[in-house]
């Protein structure tokens, strides 16, 4: 089962961004803490880290997406798991 990669902690007071860039592409390896994609928040940006070690699978918000807290970004396969087919 893939695991659901969230955002988290954009702020107290901001309830939503938009996604300004990927920095891996499906498939890619990543590593948990490197950073993931970039998110423009009110007139700041901040890079959103992996949150696991494992490979970028899905990417469900892309580059110019508006996301809320919460909301899902991208599925990510852990070491060892496999894709299920659809």
């Amino acid at each position: 089962m893939p695991y659901q990669f969230l955002l988290s902690g954009i702020g107290n007071t901001t309830e939503e961004g938009v996604v300004v860039a990927w920095f891996k592409r499906e498939g890619s390896a990543v590593q948990e803490g490197e950073p993931l994609l970039e998110v423009q928040v009110a007139k700041a940006s901040y890079e959103v880290p992996a949150p696991v070690s494992g490979r970028l699978h899905r990417i469900v918000a892309p580059r110019d997406t508006i996301v809320k807290e919460g909301q899902l970004l991208a599925l990510l396969l852990l070491p060892g798991e496999e894709p299920q087919k659809e």
